[in-house]
């Protein structure tokens, strides 16, 4: 039971992010962050099935990995924490500036290699190297509604450090020995005393810090959406000679439509709207299918949940 009762929660949010890509027909970001929860269930039920286990290379390396992804998808998706600033001048300057050898050689031969293969290859490098980000142009981001850059360091450095404490909180304080059947102890008396205890509690601060930047993303995200709405309302001051202008054009189309109408013959009309319900019709089923085939691939990936974990439990 306690393997099913610690992967309940991520299985129901690996199936929310399933519904979510659902419903928008989107994968990106939703199945990697189903993913996510897939990772860390399957280094959960392992380490809860096989805690004799938990030394092994190959569960330390699975769990680092899943550590990594949460870190990286708190900071990158989650937060928007970091953009990056590139240099532009430099990578102007390279663009203009082309790589020149100081030596030149006297052989012809020699020279055009130079010319046509060398120097090409050195300034596209030069060009490459320009644009390949480096940790000096990464800088929180601009945007910000809390005050101090530390607040957010902190947080940061918090949540690295105590990202892993949720999974730690599931591995048992005791289980049953493969050996002998027998009830014993998972860590040593002492450590399990306070094991139970100071594990939840930094998980719930961790989450507290977490949903402060998590919250203020969100925010700043509500209030890119309003003033971009609030641009279309200032665009909108000439909006009646615009709205005269369409209804002049409307009437004009509706004039031409008419005649038309009046001008073809009615067998042709006719079969001008079967030949537009048939690509309605068409365009429908089509649709319908596709989105038939998505919630089977959906499907499939619940399954893939499911069967994964009971293998890494057996």
């Amino acid at each position: 039971m306690l393997p099913l009762l610690s992967i309940l929660p991520l299985f129901l949010k690996y199936v929310q992010c399933l519904r979510s890509a659902y419903d928008t027909h989107k994968r990106w970001p939703y199945i990697f962050n189903a993913l996510k929860y897939l990772s860390a269930s399957l280094v959960i039920v392992y380490g809860t099935t096989h805690p004799e286990k938990r030394k092994n290379k190959a569960w330390i390396i699975c769990f680092v990995f899943a550590l990594a992804y949460q870190v990286c998808w708190d900071v990158v998706m989650d937060w928007s924490l970091f953009e990056l600033q590139r240099d532009v001048s430099v990578i102007d300057a390279t663009n203009s500036e082309s790589y020149i050898s100081s030596v030149r050689p006297e052989s012809r031969i020699l020279l055009i290699f130079q010319t046509y293969i060398v120097q090409p290859i050195m300034d596209r490098y030069q060009q490459i190297k320009a644009r390949i980000p480096s940790w000096k142009n990464v800088h929180l981001r601009k945007k910000r509604l809390y005050k101090t850059e530390s607040f957010y360091w902190k947080i940061f450095t918090f949540n690295l450090v105590s990202r892993f404490t949720w999974m730690c909180c599931f591995i048992p304080a005791y289980h049953v020995s493969r050996t002998n059947s027998t009830v014993v102890l998972t860590s040593t008396s002492d450590v399990d005393s306070y094991w139970g205890v100071l594990l939840p509690a930094t998980e719930i601060f961790r989450r507290t810090l977490w949903g402060f930047l998590y919250m203020e993303n969100a925010t700043l995200k509500m209030m890119d959406a309003d003033t971009k709405y609030h641009q279309v309302e200032v665009q909108g001051a000439d909006y009646d000679d615009q709205e005269c202008d369409g209804m002049e054009s409307n009437s004009k189309s509706d004039e031409s439509r008419s005649f038309r109408s009046q001008s073809l013959p009615t067998w042709l009309d006719k079969q001008q709207q079967v030949a537009n319900n048939a690509a309605t019709t068409g365009s429908k089923q089509r649709k319908q299918f596709l989105n038939r085939i998505f919630l089977v691939e959906m499907f499939i990936w619940a399954s893939a949940f499911v069967i994964l974990n009971g293998l890494v439990a057996r």
